[in-house]
């Protein structure tokens, strides 16, 4: 969930990410990111999204640059990030 607006955020095994408008019950945007996944995390400001891929990969997205890359991380072992 967005901190401070009535949106929210879905990833998974299909590798898209999903911007959804909980007043209209639609989908906002979306894109097809580099691995699969299942943990997200936004910052409290609601300008940065934390993505964990299943390949060990932490990505931070900047939110109002349309999901533009800030930082990377890739797990030594490449165990999939389950928690953010």
């Amino acid at each position: 969930m967005h901190p401070k607006e009535p949106i929210f955020y879905t990833f998974g095994r299909d590798q898209m990410l999903a911007v959804w408008d909980l007043k209209t019950r639609r989908q906002l945007k979306h894109c097809k990111l580099e691995s699969d996944g299942d943990a997200l995390g936004i910052s409290h400001s609601g300008k940065t999204l934390v993505v964990g891929f299943n390949n060990g990969t932490l990505i931070a997205l900047d939110l109002d640059a349309e999901f533009a890359p800030i930082a990377r991380r890739k797990d030594r072992n490449g165990s999939p990030i389950t928690c953010i």
